[in-house]
């Protein structure tokens, strides 16, 4: 016997995204943090860092395998506007592109490809560690106060820089070394910028790499290195990929531009990544509930009162009600829930089949447990769906309490609670009903 949903005949079916009112405050929410998420991207700071401390204040209402994916999901929005930009650079097949334009493309794609290596090669099996260890404020917070000081002093030296190139005549020269890369090692002046420049702006881009072609091999992945760094929560991968191509002698522009085409490789990859955990561990987005008697139950929208708002207070208690689980299966023995009877605990739970049917010998022995005083709950071992109550069983008629969305452990837990406030099978099928 496979490991289905079960669906009970003309009383179950699964609730569908279309026609059911969405959360408002859970949109807002959404999209305040895309808000923040479109502003942060283009700048050199941590768009991710900035959304975990948004959450620190305004917290969604997800769990946390889905706020980990959407972190990184978030960012598409912006790497695809990225894609629209810069569409026709990144484009090889560009019909007004000729054959060494195309070539140029190419070279700039392997680039790009050789500096997402380190991220790919060093961010995969340290990714989820960092997350366990570092997602959190503090370091958040630290990382960007890092970061921010960091431009501050590289911009201060590149301006230092440039002053000593100014009173050298570096800038009025433009001299040039052999092979065609401007003088002053890393951080010479554009070649193609005039003297009338220097006049109209003081601080001047300059560097030895002033366009992408002169990007070499060996500074694209150096600039990928510096990318590795943003496995850090708080670091911006754009700052520190910039700061990166900074130090190896790129134009302002230049770093920044490169910046953007490494994050499409990169933050693709990602999505792709989180993405597949998401599912992996369980996440979907198809049914969001079911219905039973024409009411509807949620999957995701938080219906049940829980933790403070619990009527349940165990603080004075030495010791919870007894209560056993008992699992079903064809032509199984009823031998546990004789031994469950005979030890008289107070509340037994049956992981039962499909929609929590007993084995008919199983059956038996529950109809002596309610005689007796004790409590019967009506699970199902099943992965997925609902324990309807009176579904393929008349609980009404035998007294069962039927579990509803909870398994067989997290229905044994409430039942344990249930029964310190009382022993009435109704009033705790309200608590199922409830929590």
């Amino acid at each position: 016997m496979g490991h289905r949903p079960h669906r009970p005949q003309n009383i179950y079916r699964r609730v569908s995204n279309e026609g059911v009112p969405l959360d408002i405050i859970e949109l807002l929410k959404s999209a305040f943090m895309g808000l923040v998420e479109g502003i942060t991207e283009w700048l050199p700071v941590s768009s991710t860092g900035h959304m975990i401390l948004v959450d620190e204040f305004v917290k969604m209402n997800v769990s946390e395998t889905f706020w980990n994916m959407f972190l990184v999901v978030i960012q598409l929005g912006a790497i695809l506007a990225v894609c629209v930009l810069f569409f026709h650079e990144l484009n090889p097949f560009s019909p007004s592109k000729g054959k060494e334009g195309r070539r140029d493309t190419w070279v700039l794609w392997g680039k790009i490809v050789l500096g997402c290596i380190p991220a790919a090669a060093i961010g995969l099996p340290l990714n989820d560690w960092m997350e366990e260890h570092f997602y959190n404020a503090p370091v958040v917070a630290l990382a960007l106060i890092v970061y921010g000081v960091l431009f501050i002093v590289i911009e201060n030296w590149r301006a230092s820089k440039r002053e000593e190139m100014a009173v050298a005549g570096s800038f009025g020269s433009r001299a040039v070394v052999s092979g065609g890369r401007p003088a002053g090692a890393h951080f010479a002046a554009p070649a193609a910028a005039t003297a009338e420049d220097e006049d109209d702006d003081e601080n001047l881009d300059f560097g030895s790499i002033a366009t992408l072609e002169d990007l070499s091999w060996k500074t694209a992945l150096g600039i990928g290195c510096f990318q590795v760094l943003s496995l850090v929560p708080g670091t911006s991968r754009s700052g520190s990929t910039i700061i990166g191509g900074l130090l190896l002698g790129c134009t302002r522009s230049v770093a920044s531009k490169f910046t953007f085409f490494l994050a499409i490789p990169v933050m693709f990859g990602a999505s792709a990544l989180k993405l597949v955990k998401y599912f992996i561990k369980g996440g979907t987005f198809g049914s969001i509930g079911y219905v039973y008697n024409g009411k509807p139950y949620y999957y995701r929208q938080v219906t049940a009162k829980n933790t403070i708002n619990s009527v349940f207070d165990v603080d004075n208690l030495t010791e919870l009600p007894k209560v056993g689980i008992v699992y079903g299966y064809a032509n199984c023995s009823p031998l546990p829930m004789e031994a469950f009877v005979n030890a008289k605990f107070d509340g037994i739970v049956l992981a039962g089949v499909g929609d929590g049917n007993f084995y008919k010998d199983v059956f038996d022995e529950a109809l002596k447990a309610r005689q007796k005083g004790i409590l019967v709950v009506r699970s199902s071992r099943v992965p997925t769906g609902p324990t309807c109550l009176n579904g393929e069983v008349d609980d009404t008629k035998y007294q069962f309490v039927a579990s509803l969305a909870l398994n067989p452990q997290k229905a044994r837990v409430l039942l344990m609670l249930a029964l310190t406030k009382t022993h009435d099978w109704q009033k705790i099928q309200e608590y199922f009903q409830k929590y």
